[in-house]
């Protein structure tokens, strides 16, 4: 605050320091309201922390039935549903976590729009129980809104887990709202949420600022227009503690006649709060609050010993322990996508369900690689010859020869022959096991385990911890994570990310594939040394970037969930839920750029194309001719170039060195990012820098290429 302004006489520590009972109000609880007033309500929006179970109570009330789309106006994606189990419609909303009604970030903007806009409404907030003052934080302020609401105390099983006891009965009549508690993974006392909906209050809890606050509010209550979808009290609290956006959505700028010019600007005593104002107004709001929990908890000190769940999730974030853990995490990854994934179930779907349009495969068996055992068992024996061939027999059988048509479907760049194979037999069972990992990793809390050890790292490189967020995200999809780097706070960060993910980080699709190919043709020495080489040039690149682009990094803050045992069924319900997604994002993609494929193919410019190119890639690159078509199509998809070597690869007659792999692999990950990427790029960070960006990851992977391929033949690799 600046010295010798009017409020400096009443600082932070002295409003802190207010007796509890003048800043923080209560009034008793009134009879919970009856059934049949208190059913007026179209919709549940769901509110609450980030990582407190939303999903799965979204999931239990809607039996699933959801659909996901944009908020209007925004790439934030919102979640919405009919309740389940009622005789009358009635909508869920699944709101993105929140950590507090004034938004510091745009998915904290969009659960407050929401609020704002939805008619008729039933807030249904779900809480960590163990971080009981964090979701008080948000009920004080959704009193402030006046809405009526029910308190799901979620996760109990780790409060009592932490020997701690919460008296629910005084916490419900401190706030006059129903409470429940619940262990949404298990299901439990979910059924008790429909029963609470009835009885929806508005919290009986109001915190009192300041005299000179409270002053405030008065004045701008009184410039606001007639009608507002919430109090004006809490309109005019977030005005005060500096959020801009409210004044946009209201009309209620400065500039306007509606605005609070007059007031903003006769010196009146709020005015000194100028740089601190949302952290003054936060921790006179968690202050208040604390007295409620201070009420109704206590420590009994009968904390269960740790598990051994609790001591990995220690491990984990250990600056030494945490390495060999981190190792062990890529190698599980590296058997369950790629030995697994892309070897025994795309080895099924490619070779025994799809097959070839000329003619059977070569053995029947399906086989299953066990770990520590050198070959593969043979599970049984199927019979089938392929739906390329029995579709190609089918074909020819009634047209009689090869034609145009055949070849569109089934020739070397048919629609079905390589499109749909490329798409349903190669990526998407590599796809699927690695949502299965990743769904594990989320579910247990590693990632932002992973997040505290490489924070250091990721410092080097001008962001910190928070970064590793978009990073892990890219290895779903480049474009989605693209988008995500918005909860970076600085723009260098933002522009640092977005470059990494463009260069060095592969989607799901691609990097299934990828280790499909190192775990096929290379020793496991092969698949180490490809993470080395990706991580070195993300580092490389970072570092330099932190030097080049002005600005700082940001602070690194971010809540550590306890490390749990995951529940399946949630794994398998957000893999499904993903691999839906990935069908409808990428199928159309390889059915495209197959078509293009063809066209190219058949109007003999893929010829031209390839001897153009072909110079940087046999030469600089050391790779044979056939390999160009794979870069040229890499530029529609990554994923779709990765799935054309994946085939070169293992042919049987393949007569690519563990040199021409190593360097094709690397190449084409840090090829660049795919057309839908580089859009987003553009919508992201603009046209010019977008194109920069491109314009240096291109020649800059042919370089490293060309490095790695001399680096690998001087040492011998592969001999």
């Amino acid at each position: 605050m600046p010295q010798g302004s009017p409020y400096n006489a009443v600082s932070l520590v002295e409003i802190l320091s207010h007796k509890t009972e003048s800043v923080f109000t209560v009034t008793e609880l009134a009879a919970p309201p009856a059934p049949e007033q208190s059913q007026d309500f179209d919709s549940i929006v769901l509110v609450g922390n980030p990582n407190v179970g939303k999903s799965v109570i979204f999931g239990y009330l809607t039996g699933n039935y959801v659909a996901v789309s944009n908020y209007p106006g925004t790439t934030v994606e919102i979640a919405r549903g009919p309740l389940a189990k009622s005789d009358r419609f009635c909508s869920v909303i699944d709101t993105p976590g929140s950590n507090s009604m004034v938004p510091h970030s745009e998915d904290e903007a969009v659960t407050r729009d929401i609020l704002l806009a939805e008619e008729s409404k039933v807030v249904v907030q779900i809480a960590d129980a163990k971080n009981l003052d964090r979701a008080l934080f948000i009920t004080s302020q959704l009193a402030d809104m006046g809405l009526r609401q029910i308190l799901v105390l979620n996760l109990w099983d780790e409060v009592l887990d932490r020997g701690i006891e919460i008296d629910t009965d005084a916490l419900a009549a401190h706030l006059g709202i129903p409470v429940v508690k619940t262990i949404a993974t298990h299901r439990w006392g979910l059924s008790h949420i429909h029963d609470a909906l009835a009885h929806a209050a508005v919290a009986r809890l109001k915190v009192e600022f300041p005299e000179v606050i409270e002053e405030a509010v008065q004045a701008i209550r009184a410039m606001f227009p007639d009608y507002l979808p919430v109090s004006r009290r809490a309109i005019a609290l977030m005005l005060l503690s500096g959020d801009e956006s409210i004044e946009r959505r209201f009309n209620l700028t400065p500039e306007t006649p509606n605005g609070r010019r007059s007031w903003w600007k006769s010196g009146n005593p709020y005015s000194a709060f100028t740089t601190n104002r949302r952290l003054v107004f936060a921790q006179i709001r968690a202050h208040a609050v604390a007295h409620i929990v201070r009420e109704v908890t206590r420590n009994n000190g009968r904390r269960t010993t740790p598990t051994l769940w609790d001591r990995v999730g220690q491990l984990a974030m250990h600056p030494a322990w945490g390495v060999p853990v981190l190792l062990f995490v890529l190698y599980a990854m590296y058997f369950v996508v790629g030995i697994w994934g892309a070897g025994d179930a795309v080895g099924l779907i490619e070779n025994h369900l799809f097959g070839s349009p000329e003619g059977p495969p070569e053995s029947y068996d399906v086989t299953f690689t066990v770990p520590f055992r050198e070959e593969p068992v043979a599970l049984f024996t199927l019979p089938f010859d392929g739906i390329n061939y029995h579709l190609s027999q089918g074909y020819l059988a009634l047209r009689g020869e090869k034609d145009f048509l055949w070849e569109f479907l089934f020739g070397s760049a048919g629609m079905i022959s390589v499109g749909l194979t490329y798409a349903l037999a190669i990526v998407f069972p590599v796809v699927g096991f690695f949502f299965l990992a990743f769904g594990f990793l989320e579910d247990t809390g590693y990632l932002p385990r992973l997040a505290v050890m490489l924070d250091r790292i990721f410092k080097t490189i001008g962001m910190n911890g928070k970064a590793v967020l978009p990073m892990v995200l890219g290895l779903g999809c480049d474009t989605m994570a693209t988008l995500t780097t918005r909860i970076l706070d600085t723009k260098k960060e933002r522009i640092i990310a977005t470059l990494l993910l463009a260069l060095a980080v592969p989607c799901s699709a691609q990097l299934g594939v990828v280790l499909g190919i190192l775990s096929s043709t290379l020793p496991l020495s092969g698949y180490f040394l490809y993470i080395l080489i990706i991580f070195s040039q993300l580092v490389l690149v970072g570092y330099v970037s932190k030097m080049i682009i002005p600005g700082q990094a940001s602070d690194f803050v971010l809540e550590i969930p306890p490390f749990r045992r995951p529940k399946f069924s949630n794994i398998l319900a957000k893999t499904g839920f993903r691999v839906q997604w990935f069908l409808k994002e990428a199928v159309p993609y390889f059915l495209v750029g197959t078509f293009i494929l063809f066209v190219l193919q058949y109007f003999e410019i893929l010829g031209l194309l390839e001897q153009a190119t072909r110079p940087v890639i046999t030469g600089v690159l050391g790779l044979p001719g056939d390999l160009t078509k794979v870069f040229i199509m890499g530029f529609l998809r990554r994923d779709y170039g990765a799935a054309g070597l994946y085939d070169l690869a293992m042919q049987s007659d393949s007569t690519l060195s563990p040199v021409n792999i190593l360097v094709s692999l690397v190449v084409i990950t840090l090829f660049g990012p795919c057309i839908a990427n580089y859009f987003i790029m553009i919508k992201e960070r603009g046209a010019k820098v977008a194109s920069l960006m491109v314009a240096f990851i291109l020649p800059y992977a042919i370089l490293v290429g060309g490095v790695l391929r001399w680096t690998l033949e001087t040492v011998g690799f592969g001999r």
